[in-house]
């Protein structure tokens, strides 16, 4: 009527979890306006839930960014410790991993990481978030 179109939102029962050895990914939506979901992952570790965008996840996963912000509390990034700038937070308290791993990295004094995804792990992992929807 307008030229607007209302967006389909994504099936939620068509995306399978994924599992690795210490965290869990589900696709959810999440709102953020009224009547209004965009798609994000919900990486759980223990007992905490994080959400993310899932533009931010591929983003992350193909390189275009280096950090994966968490869209709503509790604070959390996910990124690569190698990639973090000499004397950086990231840096002092996460340097002993892997360069090329990929952490989730729970907000605290001094960081933790929460979850450390390497090797065919982190492939598996990068290869569902390049297939969710949205």
């Amino acid at each position: 009527m307008l030229g607007f179109r209302r967006g389909r939102a994504a099936p939620r029962a068509s995306v399978v979890p994924w599992q690795g050895s210490t965290v869990r990914a589900e696709f959810a939506l999440l709102p953020v306006r009224r009547r209004r979901e965009v798609p994000s992952v919900v990486l759980t570790v223990g007992g905490v839930r994080v959400q993310l965008h899932a533009s931010d996840v591929r983003a992350v996963g193909r390189g275009r960014s280096s950090t994966a912000e968490s869209a709503v509390p509790p604070l959390a990034f996910l990124c690569q410790p190698g990639a973090a700038s000499t004397g950086s937070a990231v840096r002092d308290d996460l340097g002993h991993l892997p360069a090329d791993a990929w952490v989730l990295v729970l907000d605290g004094v001094p960081l933790v990481a929460g979850a450390v995804l390497e090797g065919a792990e982190l492939a598996s992992f990068l290869t569902w978030a390049a297939d969710l929807p949205g």
